[in-house]
C-alpha cells in the first residue's frame, strides 16, 4: 500500500514537472513621478496653489496691520478707561481670528491642490493602463529615478525611502514612462 502511495506521489511529481510552465507575466515601469510632472494640468494646479498661498499671505499681512493698529488704539488708552476693556476684548479676537484664517487659508489650498493632484493620478493611471493593454503588458511597477539620492537624514527615513522604491532594477526597454508622457500630451 506504501509503494503504491509512493508511486502515485513520484507520479505526480513528475506530472508537474513534465507539464509546462505558464509564461511569465510581461512587466513593464512607469515612473509616475515624471509622468504627473509632465501632466500639462500639473503646472496648472501648482500655479493655483502658489496663488492661493501668496493670497493667504496677503491677507495674513492685512491682519497683522489690523492688530498692529488695534494695540496702538489700546495703547493710547488710560489703564482706567472703560473702553480699554472692549479694545482688548477686540484685539484678542482680532489674534484669534488671524491664527484661525491662516490655518484655513493653507489647510483650504492644500486640500485643493490634493485633490486636483489625485484627478491628475487618476488620469495618468488610466493612460499607463492603456500603454499596458497595448502593448502587451500583465503587469506595472511603479519606478523611481535610479540616479536620484535617496538623502536619508536616519536609517528609519533610509529604510523607508529605500522600501519606497519598488524597482531596483528593469531594462530600459520595459519602461513605458515616454510612451505613457507622450500620450499624455497627445489627449490634451
Amino acid at each position: 500500500m506504501r509503494a503504491i502511495a509512493s508511486l502515485l506521489v513520484i507520479a505526480a511529481g513528475l506530472a508537474l514537472v513534465a507539464t509546462p510552465a505558464e509564461a511569465a507575466p510581461k512587466v513593464a515601469v512607469v515612473d509616475l513621478v515624471q509622468a504627473i510632472q509632465e501632466h500639462p494640468r500639473t503646472k496648472v494646479i501648482e500655479e493655483k496653489l502658489r496663488k492661493a498661498q501668496s493670497d493667504a499671505q496677503a491677507a495674513d499681512e492685512r491682519s497683522a496691520q489690523r492688530i498692529k493698529a488695534q494695540k496702538e488704539e489700546l495703547d493710547k488708552l488710560e489703564e482706567g478707561n472703560p473702553a480699554r476693556s472692549t479694545k482688548e476684548k477686540q484685539l484678542l479676537n482680532l489674534q484669534n481670528a488671524r491664527k484661525f484664517n491662516a490655518e484655513w487659508a493653507q489647510l483650504d489650498a492644500m486640500r485643493t491642490y490634493v485633490r486636483s493632484l489625485e484627478q491628475i493620478y487618476a488620469a495618468v493611471r488610466s493612460v499607463v493602463g492603456q500603454v499596458a493593454r497595448d502593448n502587451g503588458h500583465d503587469v506595472v511597477l511603479l519606478k523611481t529615478d535610479p540616479n536620484q539620492k535617496l538623502n536619508s537624514s536616519s536609517p528609519e527615513d533610509f529604510a523607508l525611502k529605500s522600501r519606497l522604491r519598488v524597482v531596483v532594477y528593469a531594462q530600459p526597454d520595459a519602461d513605458i514612462t515616454q510612451e505613457v508622457i507622450k500620450r499624455i500630451a497627445a489627449n490634451k
